[in-house]
C-alpha cells in the first residue's frame, strides 16, 4: 500500500531519508537507557526532567517562530535573511533570559518550589535556548534544500555525543551529566548544522539590513500570530512535569520525566521526520497547485495504525519491560506509562501533520487551538488533592479532546484548500 501510493513521488524516500538517521540517533538513545537508569537515580533524573521542561517551554519561542517560514522564500538570499534574523532573535531572546534567571534565580526557585539542585543550572539554560532554536532554524534551511540526509547527519551528531558524555560524566564523576550530555549535545548539532547548511549554499555575504527588514515584514504573521501561542503551547507540554514536582515528590517527577522521555522517542523516531518533510512537500504542492487532503488522510492511517500497535505493547507489558530493561526502581515509572501512552498516541498521530498550518499559513487557527490548549493544561493545577494516578488520568484527557480538535481543524484547512484548488 505504501509503494502504491508514494513510490512516484520522492516523499516516501525523503521521511526514508530523514529516519535512517534519526533512527539511528534514537537507537543510541534507546541503547544508553538501561545504562542511564543504573547509573542515575529518580531524584536526578527529577532534576534533568525539570531543566528540559524549562527548556521546552522557552526554546520554542527563542526566534519568534521565523524558522517555520525559512521555506517559504522564492529566493534561497530573502530564505538566507530570514535566517540570520532568526538567528539574531534567537540571541536576544536568550541574552533576556540570562539576566532574569542571573537577578531572580531565588524568586524563581521559590515562586514554583523547584528544588534547590536546579539552581547552579539556570544560567546554562538560555545558552541550551540560543543553540536549540538556532539549530531549529538552519534546520529549516536544510529541509527547503531538500537535504534530508543532512538533516539526517545533525540528529545522529546530537544524540550520540550527548550519550557519551551523560555515560562518561555519570560514571567516572558521579555527577549531573544528564544536563551536561544534554547542552554539549546541543552544541555540536548547532555546529554541525550550520556546517551542514553552508555547503548547502547558506550565505550570509552582502545581506543588507533592508532585506532583512522586508522579510522580517512579509511573515509577520509568524511572530504575531504565532510565537506567543506557540510559547503558550510550550509551556503546555512541558508543565504537566513542573506541577508534578510541586505537588508531588522530585523522585515522583523523575519518574514521569523517564517515562515522558521514552514515550517522546516514537515521536522523534517518525512523528518529527514526517513533519518536515510534510512541510517542504505541502509548500511545494502549493506552488504546484496540487490537492494535499488525500495525501494527509493516508499518512493519519499510517499513524493510526502505529499508535495502536506501540499502545498494545505497553499496556500488555509496559511494567515488566520497565523493570526488566531499566531496574526494579524504575517500576513506578512503567505504570505510569500505562497511562501516558494514550496521550502520547494521539500526540504521535497528530503533531506531524499540524505542519500543515505553517505551509498553508494557516498561522491564526493554529495559534487559536494552541491557547485553547494552555488554557486547558492550566486547569491540571485544579487537581492539587489527587493521587498521581488520577492526576495523569486527567491529563490523558485533556489530551486527547485537544488533540483531536487539533486534527479536526487541519483537515479542514486542507478541505477548504482542496476545494479553492478544484474550483
Amino acid at each position: 500500500m505504501i509503494k502504491r501510493y508514494f513510490y512516484k513521488s520522492d516523499f516516501l524516500k525523503n521521511i526514508a531519508t530523514l529516519l535512517s538517521g534519526t533512527i539511528l540517533a534514537n537507537l543510541i538513545a534507546i541503547a544508553i537507557q538501561p545504562l542511564l537508569s543504573r547509573i542515575y537515580s529518580p531524584e536526578e533524573f527529577g532534576t534533568f526532567t525539570i531543566y528540559l521542561s524549562i527548556i521546552g517551554m522557552l526554546a520554542p519561542a527563542g526566534n519568534l517562530k521565523y524558522e517555520g517560514a525559512i521555506v517559504l522564500p522564492e529566493s534561497d538570499r530573502k530564505a538566507s535573511a530570514l535566517l540570520l534574523a532568526s538567528v539574531f532573535i534567537s540571541f536576544s531572546f536568550s541574552l533576556v533570559w540570562l539576566i532574569i534567571f542571573f537577578f531572580f534565580d531565588k524568586q524563581i526557585i521559590t515562586l514554583f518550589n523547584f528544588s534547590p539542585s536546579i539552581k547552579i543550572w539556570l544560567l546554562i539554560i538560555p545558552l541550551a535556548i540560543f543553540v536549540i532554536s538556532s539549530s531549529r532554524a538552519l534546520n529549516f534551511w536544510l529541509i527547503r534544500k531538500k537535504a534530508f540526509r543532512a538533516s539526517s547527519l545533525n540528529k545522529l551528531v546530537k544524540r550520540g555525543s550527548e550519550g557519551c558524555v551523560q555515560l562518561g560524566t555519570g560514571y567516572f564523576f558521579k555527577f549531573q551529566g544528564l544536563i551536561i550530555g544534554n547542552i554539549i549535545g546541543e552544541i555540536f548539532n548547532f555546529i554541525v548544522a550550520f556546517g551542514q547548511s553552508a555547503k548547502h549554499k547558506l550565505s550570509f555575504k552582502n545581506i543588507t539590513t533592508s532585506e532583512i527588514k522586508e522579510q522580517l515584514k512579509r511573515y509577520k504573521d509568524f511572530p504575531l500570530y504565532s510565537s506567543l501561542p506557540s510559547l503558550m503551547n510550550s509551556i503546555s507540554l512541558f508543565l504537566p512535569p513542573i506541577i508534578v514536582q510541586e505537588y508531588f515528590t522530585l523522585e515522583l517527577t523523575g519518574q514521569f520525566g523517564f517515562s515522558r522521555q521514552l514515550l517522546s522517542i516514537p515521536l522523534a523516531f517518525l512523528s518529527v521526520s514526517i513533519s518536515q518533510v510534510l512541510l517542504q512537500k505541502v509548500a511545494e504542492s502549493r506552488n504546484l497547485k496540487k490537492t494535499i487532503l488525500p495525501l494527509v488522510l493516508r499518512i493519519s492511517l499510517i499513524l493510526l495504525a502505529l499508535s495502536g500497535i506501540g499502545i498494545i505493547i505497553i499496556e500488555l507489558f509496559g511494567v515488566d519491560l520497565f523493570k526488566w530493561v531499566f531496574g526494579d526502581q524504575w517500576e513506578t515509572a512503567g505504570k505510569l506509562t500505562t497511562i501516558l501512552v494514550f496521550s502520547y498516541a494521539i500526540k504521535f498521530i497528530v503533531s506531524p501533520l499540524t505542519a500543515i498550518f505553517t505551509a498553508l499559513e494557516k498561522i491564526k487557527i493554529s495559534s487559536i487551538w494552541q491557547i485553547g490548549y494552555f488554557i486547558a493544561i492550566g486547569c491540571l493545577y485544579l487537581f492539587k488533592d489527587c493521587t498521581i494516578e488520577e492526576f495523569l488520568w486527567n491529563y490523558v484527557l485533556i489530551d486527547l479532546a485537544s488533540y483531536l480538535i487539533y486534527y479536526f481543524l487541519l483537515v479542514g484547512v486542507c478541505k477548504k484548500y482542496d476545494n479553492k484548488i478544484l474550483r
